[in-house]
């Protein structure tokens, strides 16, 4: 009949297929349309040889999106080589672009998973000062894509308590005056 909708598995099939259009996006509602349809854990070569398409071939947004995806199927954990080699590489808009794709499709990993924000932690920790400061503004500019309550949310698997995150006037003086100096040297 003209007029009657197509069924769930006929719209299923056609957004699978249309993800192979995404791999090139540098567009957050493209990451979070995926995010969408992976949320409803379709099996399938079709979706998991696009993902593995977009991993590879796609622009830094796709590849982060794709990268989670992929491996964290089975296990959080296995994501956690590919988002410390992230975080080793150059800091900029790639970088960005990875981790807000990975953010995007995997908030609901990252909260559940312990492990990986240990291994986020872990490899923030043990870069050189000047390391990290090359890479805040590129490490800022990923997590800008949570919002508030998804933050706290991960502040929460990292076992900070926003409470306790006051600091005293002076400190606070000092590290302010250390930031505009290290946005300076960057």
């Amino acid at each position: 009949h003209p007029n009657q909708l197509p069924d769930t598995t006929t719209l299923i099939a056609a957004a699978v297929r249309a993800v192979d259009g995404l791999i090139g996006s540098d567009q957050l509602e493209d990451v979070r349309a995926l995010a969408d349809l992976l949320a409803l854990e379709l099996p399938g070569l079709r979706l998991r040889s696009a993902l593995k398409t977009m991993r590879t071939s796609g622009s830094p947004l796709m590849q982060g999106a794709s990268a989670l995806a992929l491996e964290s199927l089975h296990d959080a954990r296995a994501f956690a080589p590919t988002l410390a080699s992230w975080l080793q590489g150059p800091a900029g808009k790639e970088m960005t672009d990875r981790l807000r794709g990975a953010l995007i499709v995997g908030a609901t990993v990252w909260q559940s998973s312990p492990e990986l924000v240990e291994v986020f932690a872990e490899a923030i920790g043990q870069m050189e000062d000047v390391a990290f400061l090359r890479r805040v503004a590129a490490l800022r500019g990923g997590f800008e894509v949570l919002s508030a309550a998804e933050r706290r949310r991960f502040h929460e698997v990292l076992g900070i308590n926003e409470r306790t995150l006051t600091i005293p006037g002076e400190k606070m003086a000092a590290l302010a005056l250390a930031d505009r100096k290290a946005r300076q040297a960057v």
